[in-house]
């Protein structure tokens, strides 16, 4: 008899979100959620059934192919992606991932220029505040 872990997983999609709470709880559920994907459903057929965002970046699906199915940049950072996965991977403006609820600490981590920053709502004070040099803010077009 074969062992859990090497059992494929065939199941319809409407059974999906209760097969993935059981393989969720099982001891070697982490290759059975990775063949839930495997079996062609996308990530917006996985949505539609009420997976969470949590669990879709769990089965290995990224910040930009969660992005192309309309999940907002607060649901991705409560879902437990990082402001440098949503920088690099989507195409959300500084304004949408600062609305989205990173911080700007976070957001200056993960790569983005003082102009960016200004241009999605930050002030000077913020952008002095998080260490950024004069002479960039003023690239950034302000007036120190």
């Amino acid at each position: 008899m074969p062992s859990p872990a090497s059992v494929e997983v065939h199941v319809p999609l409407a059974c999906a979100p209760r097969c993935a709470r059981a393989l969720i709880r099982g001891p070697r559920s982490g290759c059975a959620r990775h063949r839930l994907k495997g079996g062609g459903f996308s990530a917006k057929q996985f949505r539609e059934v009420g997976f969470a965002v949590p669990i879709l970046k769990e089965v290995g699906f990224t910040a930009s192919t969660l992005e192309d199915t309309g999940i907002s940049a607060s649901e991705l950072r409560d879902g437990g992606f990082a402001a440098v996965d949503l920088v690099l991977q989507c195409s959300f403006t500084a304004e949408q991932l600062r609305l989205g609820g990173f911080t700007g600490a976070e957001l200056k981590s993960a790569g983005l220029s003082a102009k960016e920053m200004r241009e999605g709502g930050f002030t000077l004070p913020e952008l002095k505040a998080l260490g950024f040099l004069p002479w960039k803010l003023r690239e950034a077009g302000f007036s120190c």
